[in-house]
């Protein structure tokens, strides 16, 4: 009967879940914490410190911590930026996507600003850059970030102030009503209102307390209390690694569940991650050839001067010629018998530019130019491409929002990719 059943099942079970509630929070806080320490990773700890009076780099890296506004720094092709900085001397192309999300590398040279963080192009086609610190420790970019994203896991959201102040009023209303079902039960027991077989065996006082305490666990809103500041924990962690900043934390969280239409202020910046060639335009101007037959000769020779490069817009673009090779069936033999008789000379990489290079190919010289438009071209865009071409080439960099690598052989067949 009742009075045989154990008596605080009730309560050692929602104290149960209540712990393991906590616990899940307490994981769900330190996967959140983990990815703030994973933001932070991205900033270097030491840099080369240069001393411009004696026009050398010390010999150790000295930690950044100790870095002030002024000081000069020199960062090697393929490293981290250590601080906030301008250029003083060289030009590189910086990977800036883990701030703004664009897969293109950003041409900097004397007098540009650059981000700790982010990388100097790669090690084999960057350049030493010299850099002035502007800005260290919480003013420089990366820490504001940081300090956005933790900001965002620790503010409270509205529903949790909400859940407060219910739980305030709900809570003690609770504790009164268990104590009057405790009473009423106690009282109908030593007035014999209610059966003696139903508490002969705990007695009057533990029946009519095993009612208070059930009344006040099933009433208790520890749901509300546990899962409003995990749900905010876990998705403030879940968006941080999808590379979503949420600036008010909980309470940006909440209002966007009404969001129905996102705007953003500029193309290009949603990308995913790594550049694909997505466009191309052959240009036509320049010879009577017509454009498999421009591929055909320009693609060998891109190949060739970009598998000289570690550039990810020249990775992209041997991609997309591979998978060229791969449509073409026969041709890809052809390719590479003209590739083992043919030789690469005067390579060289201009950082924020492009590459250029002499290539031999069967006795016959060809001079190669593959980087941006303006560098590429030269001014020559009517004397290479027809109107409808350039048209098409102005269309996918102003309103496709595509980087644009033009490769231009001989300065008579010209190729244009779209990234």
């Amino acid at each position: 009967g009742i009075g045989k059943t154990p008596m605080f099942n009730v309560s050692a079970m929602i104290i149960t879940i209540v712990i393991v509630g906590k616990l899940l929070e307490s994981v769900a806080k330190q996967k959140a914490a983990a990815g703030v320490a994973s933001l932070s990773a991205l900033a270097p700890k030491d840099a080369v410190v240069y001393d411009m009076d004696k026009g050398v780099a010390l010999r150790t890296r000295a930690p950044v911590a100790l870095l002030r506004v002024g000081d000069h720094v020199r960062v090697a092709p393929g490293e981290r930026i250590p601080v906030d900085a301008v250029v003083v001397e060289g030009q590189s192309a910086i990977n800036e996507s883990m701030l703004t999300g664009e897969s293109a590398p950003v041409s900097k040279q004397p007098g540009d600003f650059v981000y700790g963080g982010t990388v100097n192009g790669s090690a084999t086609s960057g350049s030493l850059l010299l850099l002035r610190t502007t800005a260290v420790e919480e003013d420089a970019v990366l820490a504001q970030i940081i300090r956005l994203v933790d900001d965002a896991q620790t503010s409270r959201a509205p529903i949790e102030a909400f859940a407060d102040r219910v739980s305030a009023v709900f809570v003690p209303t609770v504790v009164s009503l268990s104590v009057a079902v405790f009473i009423c039960w106690y009282a109908l027991a030593l007035t014999s209102s209610i059966p003696a077989a139903w508490f002969e065996n705990d007695g009057a006082f533990t029946f009519a307390l095993l009612f208070a305490v059930e009344t006040m666990v099933i009433a208790c809103p520890c749901a509300l209390g546990l899962a409003t500041p995990t749900a905010v924990m876990v998705a403030s962690r879940v968006s941080t690694k999808l590379g979503i900043l949420f600036r008010g934390g909980g309470a940006a969280l909440e209002a966007a569940e009404g969001v129905r239409t996102v705007v953003f202020d500029k193309t290009g910046t949603l990308t995913m991650g790594s550049p694909a060639v997505t466009a191309v335009v052959v240009g036509t101007r320049a010879h009577s050839l017509n454009t498999t037959a421009v591929v055909n000769i320009v693609s060998p020779l891109v190949e060739m001067v970009e598998a000289e490069s570690r550039h990810p817009l020249a990775s992209a673009i041997l991609d997309y010629i591979a998978a060229l090779d791969r449509a073409g069936g026969g041709e890809r033999g052809e390719r590479s018998a003209g590739k083992r008789k043919a030789r690469l000379s005067e390579v060289e990489e201009l950082p924020g530019r492009g590459m250029r290079a002499v290539a031999n190919v069967d006795g016959a010289e060809h001079r190669i130019r593959i980087g941006s438009r303006a560098w590429a071209l030269r001014g020559m865009d009517s004397k290479l491409l027809t109107d409808f071409e350039m048209t098409k080439v102005d269309r996918f960099e102003q309103e496709n929002g595509l980087t644009l690598v033009v490769a231009v052989v001989n300065d008579a067949y010209v190729v244009v990719y779209g990234l």
